[in-house]
């Protein structure tokens, strides 16, 4: 029987894989953890393991993304779900988590101390859920920043019935789906308007399809062929979905017109888009207040 050793050894030079994958797909085929993997090389492993590791070995090899082949992938220190129906998510979307939970937590707790207290109503709402990584993480960080949770309305978006099930399973997974409302939608248009009514404050992150068609022609294999279009593409330049979102947003506040609210929108985007989505939000909404930020690469997001 072969070892964990073994395996590691033949597969080093057998495919153009990085070893740290390798030791991830075994450690999943085994049912253990890559620590494990790496702790006991003289592990024995069984024919019906080594068969499994082979076949993932064989997929990643096909530029398969691993995430989707070990089914779940890190997100701000948690682990998520993730298959074909969900984008895997990316580092450079903790940023946009950190942003919004920075405006909340400063707004919340700049209440509490000047005896506002109870005299607010957050709305937080995460627009094309897909793995629902980006409103878990706001709801359970939340629940260490903010004591008080009775105020805050979580409520997640999507046009996938599939991404949907894969958000709530990983809201259980982190004990927080009670608090939060998965919407079947596209976009806005199902987001019940007595809630933008009431809200003293208004967090929206939208991670949205932001790239070009040129830019989904020209992506990897491994995104352009195993994750959905639909979630990637949007249009020729990559921003008919913010387009729709921003005059979504616009009907919706002016019906408000009489009871002002503060609010605020998160994207992602291209680095490329900078320009172009400025000039759009400041078409759609003139009097915002716009701040960009770089990712941990230097880039535009």
């Amino acid at each position: 029987m072969k070892t964990i050793h073994d395996l590691l050894s033949e597969k080093e030079d057998a495919m153009h894989i990085p070893q740290f994958e390798t030791e991830l797909l075994l450690a999943h085929a085994l049912k253990k953890t890559r620590a494990f993997v790496l702790a006991h090389p003289e592990y024995p492993v069984t024919n019906n393991a080594v068969k499994t590791f082979l076949s993932y070995l064989e997929r990643r090899n096909n530029h398969e993304p691993i995430a989707l082949i070990i089914g779940h992938k890190e997100f701000y220190g948690r682990e998520f779900f993730v298959n074909e129906h969900t984008l895997v998510p990316r580092p450079e979307t903790e940023l946009l988590v950190e942003k919004v939970l920075d405006s909340i937590t400063n707004e919340i707790l700049s209440m509490q101390e000047s005896h506002e207290h109870g005299k607010y109503s957050t709305l937080i709402l995460d627009i094309g859920t897909g793995s629902g990584n980006i409103i878990t993480t706001i709801a359970k960080e939340l629940e260490v920043k903010i004591s008080e949770q009775r105020n805050f309305t979580f409520i997640a978006s999507d046009l996938s019935k599939e991404a949907i099930r894969i958000a709530k399973k990983n809201a259980s997974r982190h004990h927080v789906k009670k608090n939060i409302r998965f919407i079947y939608s596209d976009m806005l248009q199902k987001i019940p308007k007595k809630l933008f009514h009431n809200a003293t404050s208004i967090y929206i992150a939208a991670n949205l399809p932001y790239l070009s068609e040129k830019e989904f022609h020209d992506a990897p294999i491994d995104v352009r062929i195993f994750e959905p279009k639909s979630a990637l593409e949007s249009g020729p330049d990559g921003l008919d979905h913010y387009r729709l979102l921003f005059k979504e947003l616009r009907t919706l506040l002016q019906a408000r017109r009489e009871r002002p609210a503060h609010v605020a929108l998160f994207l992602e985007m291209s680095p490329s888009q900078k320009t172009p989505i400025s000039g759009l939000i400041a078409s759609v909404f003139p009097n915002a207040t716009q701040s960009f930020f770089k990712d941990l690469s230097k880039k535009w997001r």
